[in-house]
């Protein structure tokens, strides 16, 4: 994996360079303290860079992503996005597209 610091460096060097920074948190934990535990650890984390580039704040798009509902924490910070799988009908369908148009080709 990559360290913390990594990827603090490598958030910076892409602001510095005016880049677009997305970054994303893959699985939030269950707990809501735990949630908030690293929500706060990286806000402080980007915070800390918005200083240094202020011009740059609408360059960070913070995306994060879990099976588990949002803590009340991250719930009033974020705009959330509820997604749910496709029906298994739809899937199979899906599915049976995707073999029908391999074995065409």
């Amino acid at each position: 994996g990559i360290s913390d610091m990594s990827i603090e460096r490598i958030i910076e060097q892409t602001l510095a360079k005016g880049g677009i920074v997305v970054f994303h948190l893959e699985e939030n934990p269950d707990d809501p303290s735990l949630q908030d535990a690293l929500f706060e650890q990286t806000s402080k984390m980007l915070d800390h860079l918005v200083k240094r580039y202020p011009e740059y704040r609408a360059n960070i798009l913070t995306i994060t992503t879990s099976n588990y509902p949002p803590s009340e924490q991250i719930a009033n910070a974020s705009t959330l996005l509820t997604m749910s799988p496709p029906s298994h009908k739809q899937q199979f369908r899906w599915c049976k597209m995707m073999l029908e148009d391999t074995i065409k080709a």
